[in-house]
């Protein structure tokens, strides 16, 4: 070991213990190394000079003006090289530089020959050879405010073509599924936390799905989507009621129905209504609905089904709080779609195999999903890159919609058509499996949609072989049904008094926070008209000292109401936009108007969604008190 090399493992070793390690254990690369006319160093390897022979530091800046020209605060380089990169853009202020290093062998050549401990030390500064950290550091940081750049040099991309293909993917799919997130998350989490207060007075009297705990030992569990592959197998479900737990999506009830197959539990999370999803009619009779506790109050109308069971939902600010006086202490993980939900449910469950079906991600020969699911009839057209849906929905209603074609691989190593929502939920599931595997090594995992993507860590198998090797077809006897009659024997109760307390402390802080944005908005106001009418003046210190004061106070209101934020997520997102991209007024008068206008502004906004959960707070602790008062 030379002391190059150890300056920089001992640099490297403080940042990231583990990877030092590694590159101590590795061989070395056979790189060529040779002084450039500038003096500086460069190398070669397998072939491909991997910097200029004669000037480094100028080929670094010219590609560096590439990265430079972009709006960015994170740059992802493919490659660390001899650093001269990575030290550049280190030197533009409030810009981070991770380094995705392909090659352990290589790395430990380049630390062996040039003295980087002071890049290794930089805090903006990380290095990996980890492809899952280079993910989680994409999923962490794509909060859809914080630039991101990515950049690879020719030579790499030459001399790790595959591994260029690789990182290129999965970090794709990594910023896909935060966006999809922050999407969601943007969109829905005022609906979904409203939904919660409105459902309350019905789920006093739908069980959680706690009660189904290990229920389902050695019982196979199919879940069932709406793929366009759903109509090859479906048809084998009808031999096998009661012998399988059957777990059907919303989007799949109907396309069962067609086949003459009647699951046991449906589920839905939808914050919208969809009546068309789930009409009445003779065979709901015989169905359980598994629905999240942040579905649209609709669905948790009277309906002629068996029973409702309800699941705490993620996106749920209340039900960290809250479950355990719902008598829950389960909330199932999902992949972005409720079969990836039910499938963790299955395996709370007890259930294995557990087995997918209609669960393609991907696009059929002309259709999205199978023909009868609530798309209806659909038509594709693919054109350059791009896709065109038209549906015709079974409400009678016709619907177009465009995405950009993303390749999936099928089980044979073909690519096929796929969007980038279910590229994104594809990968949860593969991570899913790898996972659950280590937890339940007894389980097992079997993919028998028939066609569409292939899914890393399942069995891939026709739904036919898996009844045949997994179910006792001449035994009449019906464990599936005989283990839900079980688990509804033994509800929890809810403790009304736990939750009807919370209820009221939260309502508490909600008006406290209410009062506190409505003399912020009128000081603001205020304020404007005195810097207007005088501009910046010593006597506006005190009024700026008791809006900072009532500010102070409305944060110390919201720590008791612990969902405010969450359903406040647009507006945080977008000031976190605004403020990001906002330029400073050189004029302290004008910009001064400006923070203090945005100030009143953001507050105004804060307080009107207080006041849309004032009733449903109200309304839900009348309900527990009356529903004390019955007890």
């Amino acid at each position: 070991m030379n002391d190059i090399f150890k300056i920089n493992i001992k640099a490297l070793r403080k940042r990231n213990p583990e990877l030092a390690d590694e590159v101590v254990a590795a061989k070395e690369a056979p790189i060529e190394v040779g002084t450039a006319k500038s003096g500086e160093k460069y190398f070669k390897y397998k072939g491909i000079h991997f910097h200029s022979a004669y000037y480094p530091h100028v080929e670094a800046e010219r590609s560096v003006a590439r990265v430079l020209v972009q709006e960015r605060d994170w740059v992802l380089l493919f490659g660390l090289g001899f650093g001269y990169l990575s030290r550049l853009i280190l030197k533009e202020e409030k810009t981070s530089v991770t380094v995705y290093e392909p090659d352990v062998a290589l790395l430990k050549s380049i630390l062996q020959q040039l003295d980087l401990s002071e890049l290794l030390s930089n805090k903006s500064f990380v290095l990996t050879t980890d492809l899952g950290q280079i993910k989680d550091e994409v999923m962490e940081k794509s909060d859809g405010v914080l630039e991101i750049v990515q950049f690879l040099t020719i030579p790499y991309k030459i001399a790790y073509l595959e591994k260029v293909k690789d990182f290129a993917l999965e970090v794709d799919k990594s910023f896909t599924r935060r966006k999809l997130l922050i999407n969601t998350m943007t969109l829905s989490s005022k609906v979904w936390l409203e939904n919660y207060l409105k459902n309350i007075p019905v789920l006093l009297d739908c069980p959680t799905l706690d009660i189904l705990k290990d229920k389902f030992e050695g019982i196979p569990a199919i879940i069932v989507g709406a793929g366009p592959s759903l109509k090859k197998n479906v048809h084998h479900l009808k031999k096998v009621k009661g012998k399988v737990l059957i777990i059907a999506a919303l989007s799949a009830f109907h396309p069962l129905l067609k086949f003459g197959v009647i699951p046991d539990f449906v589920i839905a999370a939808e914050k919208v209504a969809l009546p068309t999803f789930f009409p009445d009619r003779p065979e709901t009779a015989e169905v359980r609905l598994m629905l999240a506790d942040v579905s649209h109050p609709d669905f948790y109308l009277p309906r002629n089904t068996l029973k409702t069971y309800t699941f705490f939902n993620h996106y749920n600010a209340f039900a960290p709080q809250h479950m355990s006086m719902w008598g829950s202490e389960y909330r199932p993980v999902s992949g972005g779609n409720v079969t990836t939900t039910a499938y963790d449910i299955a395996l709370f469950a007890g259930s294995s195999p557990l087995v997918f079906i209609g669960q393609d991600f991907a696009y059929g020969e002309n259709e999205s999903h199978v023909d009868g699911s609530p798309y209806g009839k659909q038509e594709l057209e693919f054109d350059k890159g791009n896709i065109l849906i038209k549906e015709h929905l079974v409400e009678g209603q016709e619907n177009s919609r465009s995405h950009e074609v993303v390749m999936i691989k099928d089980k044979d190593g073909k690519l096929i058509p796929s969007s980038r929502s279910w590229v994104a939920i594809h990968d949860w599931l593969v991570s899913y499996i790898a996972t659950a595997k280590e937890e339940h090594p007894e389980a097992v995992f079997i993919n028998a949609s028939e066609q569409g993507a292939y899914v890393d860590g399942m069995v891939h198998m026709p739904l036919s072989e898996v009844l045949e090797k997994y179910c006792d077809l001449t035994d009449d006897s019906q464990p599936a049904f005989k283990a839900i009659e079980e688990a509804e024997s033994s509800v929890e109760p809810v403790d009304i008094a736990a939750l009807k307390k919370s209820l009221l402390s939260n309502l508490s802080a909600v008006r406290g926070v209410l009062s506190r944005t409505k003399s912020i908005t009128t000081l603001a106001k205020e304020l404007e008209k005195k810097i207007e009418a005088k501009g910046i003046s010593p006597e506006l210190e005190g009024a700026l000292k008791k809006l900072a004061n009532h500010e102070k106070k409305l944060f110390k209101h919201s720590e008791d109401a612990i969902f405010i934020w969450d359903a406040l997520f647009e507006l945080s997102h977008q000031v976190d936009k605004i403020q990001k991209h906002e330029k400073v007024d050189e004029d302290v008068t004008a910009q001064s108007l400006k923070d203090i206008k945005q100030v009143g502004q953001m507050y105004k906004i804060v307080g009107d969604n207080c006041k849309d959960f004032i009733v449903p707070l109200e309304d839900a602790i009348k309900a527990l008190e009356a529903r004390s008062i019955d007890l």
